[in-house]
């Protein structure tokens, strides 16, 4: 993966390497600290967003392109006990108090507006506002 300034990492979309023929976005992203999992459960944040891990202080990681046939395999069976797995904002923000300008509104997080599956109140991150 290619640094550019500011610590940003060019990942490619699911998490492929520069060289390919996809796209590529520009993300700063918090390293895991994952022990036990290898980096292949949801709840480690680099896999949930289909990344390999990059300058992460995770344990015994399998998330990276060397263990590429673990990682797929674990990417196929989590995608066939929850299809929306990897899918952001499937259900939608419930902010109360946030007015979902904060970092905890998983759409805000995102980057994105909130939508009809978003139940929050008061919010002022919709189109038209400023993110």
């Amino acid at each position: 993966m290619a640094k550019t300034p500011g610590n940003s990492v060019v990942v490619g979309v699911g998490g492929t390497p520069p060289g390919s023929n996809t796209k590529y976005e520009t993300a700063a992203h918090p390293p895991c600290h994952c022990k036990k999992s290898k980096c292949l459960k949801l709840y480690c944040d680099c896999f949930a967003s289909e990344r390999y891990c990059s300058d992460c202080k995770c344990s015994n990681c399998q998330n990276s392109p060397d263990f590429e046939d673990i990682r797929s395999k674990a990417i196929a069976d989590t995608r066939s006990k929850n299809p929306n797995a990897f899918k952001p904002h499937a259900t939608g923000c419930r902010c109360k108090k946030s007015a979902c300008l904060k970092k905890y509104c998983e759409c805000f997080t995102a980057g994105v507006v909130c939508g009809g599956n978003c139940k929050c109140e008061g919010c002022k991150n919709f189109v038209g506002s400023q993110l």
